[in-house]
């Protein structure tokens, strides 16, 4: 508890913090530890971590939100989990903090920090199971990444708008242009503007 409360700590001397509000849970939608998970299924590997009002769920894992209490500090809350990753059922507890930069930060029981960054609500796109699907939304079918698994990666409906952080766009923000990707989602390594407004070089496969 002593690791958790000097994490809080550090994270509310660093970051700005948003004002507490809204009956609606702040941390609902999707979140991703890189922009490039943004056009995936919760279901993926690599893709979004998808919060509900009282569930998380991400690729091999999702919990039951037990409980979740404002501590006071901007959009703040500790929750207890039930959770059960890859069959294997477990509880925990976090502090998840949101922050005026669009980021979550969750505070682990030891004290670690991980923090994601939102997707914009536009990306909750159902993609093409097959290829005639994938086809009549003018995607591509095939192998694409490293999973083995033929899908279809859809043009994105924002291509080439201007864009100048992540959150502008559904399949990232390219760097060298300042327009978003023209595809979702995207895959390969690409220069992308991250929440900070520089550029970083981001793979995604």
């Amino acid at each position: 508890m002593r690791r958790i409360a000097c994490a809080l700590a550090l994270l509310a001397a660093l970051v700005p913090l948003a004002a507490l509000g809204g009956d609606t849970p702040g941390w609902a939608g999707d979140w991703v530890f890189q922009p490039t998970g943004c056009g995936r299924d919760p279901g993926d590997e690599g893709g979004p971590v998808r919060f509900a009002d009282r569930t998380i769920r991400g690729a091999n894992f999702h919990c039951d939100i037990r409980k979740a209490e404002p501590i006071g500090v901007g959009q703040s809350w500790r929750m207890d989990l039930d959770c059960e990753e890859m069959g294997d059922p477990f509880t925990a507890s976090e502090i998840v903090v949101l922050t005026t930069d669009g980021r979550m930060h969750r505070i682990i029981a030891d004290g670690g920090i991980m923090t994601l960054m939102r997707c914009p609500p536009v990306s909750r796109v159902q993609f093409p199971q097959d290829a005639d699907r994938c086809a009549s939304q003018n995607g591509r079918w095939g192998l694409h990444g490293l999973s083995g698994e033929p899908s279809c990666v859809l043009p994105a409906p924002d291509a080439g708008r201007a864009c100048t952080r992540p959150a502008d766009c559904l399949g990232g923000c390219l760097a060298d242009s300042l327009t978003c990707a023209p595809e979702i989602p995207l895959f390969g390594c690409h220069n992308l503007v991250q929440p900070n407004g520089r550029p970083a070089e981001i793979c995604a496969n």
